[in-house]
């Protein structure tokens, strides 16, 4: 307990001794069978004796807010605590619904750049809705007619472009222009495939993105998926490049 003393003036008074000695003993410990005066024990004490001002706070008293702030610092942890889990829920969210995903293959449509079994990739939903996609590129998409199966499949149209509509060495050979919005999608192998040949060019507004990376054992890192096609075509402007370069010199 602290006092302070300012001077004033001096004034003697019976209440202000009595006052005095009520503040000492209360100070001390003493008055433990008596009801304590108010304004010792239950608030700050301030009054004028013998021409001095005494003001203090005994010892074992709270002071006013204190026990409200104890509460509002365990509730403020545990609703900081909150925050941060919704923030990482979130996040986890947003990454896995416009970022990337990993899902496994099944199936002999892809081999052999994908395995019939225990293959996973990546996809880069960047690419949703045939954004940036290009010929060569192996694609997640929705099943146009079976709406609850997805399909990964390799574009080899893009709109505009003219295409096989049957596989190479059947039919009648007949080419099909990819309309406005779709793209033209078969699987690497051909035999075991059911694609754009099947069901027609794909809307592009059914692709979810495109594989990044795949996954052929947990034990290795990913690896990324380089288009095989668009390789082969910048292979051949190259070479045309060379070629007319060397009847240039």
């Amino acid at each position: 307990m602290a006092f302070h003393a300012t001077f004033r003036f001096i004034v003697s008074s019976a209440d202000q001794v009595d006052m005095l000695r009520r503040l000492l003993f209360a100070q001390r410990g003493g008055f433990s069978n008596r009801t304590p005066t108010i304004g010792l024990r239950r608030r700050n004490i301030s009054t004028s004796i013998f021409g001095y001002t005494i003001s203090g706070t005994p010892k074992h008293v709270k002071q006013p807010g204190q026990a409200g702030s104890e509460r509002n610092g365990l509730f403020g942890g545990a609703r900081e605590g909150l925050g941060i889990g919704i923030v990482i829920l979130l996040s986890i969210h947003i990454f896995f619904d416009h970022g990337y995903n990993w899902t496994g293959t099944w199936g002999p449509s892809m081999l052999p750049t994908l395995n019939a079994s225990g293959t996973s990739v990546i996809v880069s939903k960047w690419y949703r809705r045939g954004r940036g996609i290009q010929v060569g590129d192996i694609v997640s998409y929705k099943h146009p007619i079976q709406g609850e199966m997805t399909t990964i499949k390799r574009v080899i149209g893009m709109p505009g472009d003219f295409v096989l509509r049957d596989t190479p060495g059947k039919g009648d050979g007949t080419m099909i222009q990819v309309p406005v919005g779709h793209c033209w999608t078969v699987g690497d192998n051909l035999a075991a495939s059911r694609d754009s040949r099947m069901y027609g060019p794909v809307p592009l507004a059914l692709i979810k993105g495109k594989v990044v990376a795949i996954w052929n054992d947990w034990l290795e890192m990913p690896q990324p998926v380089h288009n095989a096609l668009r390789d082969y075509n910048n292979d051949i402007e190259d070479a045309q490049d060379t070629a007319i370069m060397s009847k240039g010199g």
